[in-house]
């Protein structure tokens, strides 16, 4: 009880993130990505399946989200990103929207690629689980500035640390977006 007072909270969502195996670790032979890659690490969000799991999970995104960067949009990217969006807008409160695309343009009720309605002249945070390639957050950044959104900020999970998605060697899927969108 008093060591785990003495842990960060996120050192106790990584303690939390082990214990049920979301989070692997084989520093030694490696654990194969989809991209081929051999990581010592991997991260499977679909681990958090539980309401206190997502709980904790939503928790350690809103408390990582710097106070001073507004915004009345979250918008995750399908698949795992619906769920994160519709948690941290929970979290937030107020009128908060969230929003997440299709992977396929709908022609009928609402339409289009976006669900949640209009993000025209939103400001708009970004929530995914994790960043390989960075295809993904790259993707969502786009559309939502397409649909006329602002983007503001973006949180992530889990950096895979993968190179980015232009085959650049010498960045990071994170830091080759960090470089184009800032």
């Amino acid at each position: 009880y008093k060591m785990n007072n003495c842990l960060t909270s996120d050192e106790r969502l990584v303690i939390y993130t082990l214990s049920i195996k979301a989070l692997r670790l084989d520093q030694y032979s490696g654990i194969k990505l989809k991209s081929g890659r051999m990581s010592p690490t991997f991260f499977n969000s679909g681990l958090f399946n539980t309401g206190e799991s997502m709980n904790k999970l939503i928790d350690a995104y809103y408390s990582a989200i710097p106070k001073d960067i507004k915004y009345d949009g979250i918008f995750g990217p399908a698949y795992k990103g619906i769920t994160l969006s519709s948690g941290l807008a929970m979290k937030k409160g107020g009128d908060v929207q969230f929003f997440y695309d299709r992977k396929e343009l709908k022609d009928h009720g609402e339409g289009g690629q976006i669900v949640g309605g209009s993000i025209e002249g939103k400001n708009i945070f970004i929530i995914d689980d994790v960043m390989t390639g960075g295809k993904s957050v790259s993707d969502a950044h786009k559309l939502i500035e397409k649909n006329g959104g602002n983007v503001k900020g973006v949180a992530i999970a889990f950096d895979r640390q993968e190179v980015a998605a232009d085959g650049s060697m010498s960045m990071s899927a994170v830091q080759r977006y960090e470089e184009e969108y800032g």
